[in-house]
């Protein structure tokens, strides 16, 4: 099954992860949410291109906790998807490169980032991390923001 003389990097990513977690992909499938056989064309190479919903699907098949690792799996299959991606006459001036070391967070005026207390800010990172991936927590925010610029402005004292 992994045996082909050319695999994507997404096909390698999987398979390393299988390995490293023991899994095997019908037990990656079941966890991830991805038909089997679809996580079988991606160990084989017939299907190379993976959504961020379907990185993200992957990410939480190998690692559901979130945390540090799941962050590094999440980055492992995200350079494995980019890897793929950067074909073409172009190619050879793209590098894309995993680092072990987390980029420090760019500077910002202060002036420009709200400060919320932790419980709020924990909401909101919560929120965040699944915006994109579910429906309902799309729904959810798409909604409240309908109401907020409906709702009556009351005059500032």
């Amino acid at each position: 099954m992994f045996n082909n003389v050319y695999m994507s990097h997404i096909a390698y990513a999987i398979k390393n992860l299988l390995q490293e977690k023991g899994k095997t992909a019908a037990e990656l499938a079941r966890s991830s949410g991805i038909p089997e056989s679809q996580i079988s064309r991606f160990l084989s190479g017939s299907q190379i291109w993976v959504s961020p919903k379907g990185i993200a699907d992957l990410t939480n098949g190998f690692h559901p906790n979130k945390g540090e690792a799941k962050n590094k799996v999440h980055a492992q299959l995200l350079h494995a998807h980019l890897l793929d991606e950067a074909a073409g006459p172009g190619a050879k001036y793209i590098t894309i490169s995993l680092s072990e070391k987390v980029a420090p967070e760019p500077d910002s005026p202060k002036s420009a980032t709200p400060i919320l207390p932790p419980h709020l800010q924990e909401n909101l990172d919560l929120i965040s991390q699944h915006i994109s991936t579910n429906k309902h927590v799309r729904a959810l925010v798409e909604s409240i923001a309908d109401l907020c610029r409906n709702s009556p402005k009351t005059p500032s004292p």
